[in-house]
């Protein structure tokens, strides 16, 4: 189901960051990032976010990033 890849991918991100893995954490967010279709305003949003989180990665702040992710693998549970 797409939906569970989504949230493995998530939990792919989020344990990345949780061991501070760079490369993880930006392949599971090029993942997430690859599923959106940039036509919706909703997915451009998304976007933003997951770019958000990669620039947090560059940063080394793997705190924030994984706390984005999770806050928004969470959100995503809640809907389904």
């Amino acid at each position: 189901a797409p939906l569970a890849r989504l949230i493995r991918a998530y939990d792919r991100g989020i344990r990345a960051c949780e061991a501070f893995d760079a490369a993880g954490a930006r392949d599971a967010i090029a993942v997430l990032r690859s599923a959106l279709d940039l036509d919706s305003s909703a997915s451009r949003s998304f976007d933003a976010l997951y770019a958000w989180c990669e620039d947090a990665v560059e940063g080394r702040d793997f705190v924030a990033a994984a706390q984005c992710l999770r806050t928004l693998r969470d959100a995503w549970r809640r809907a389904v």
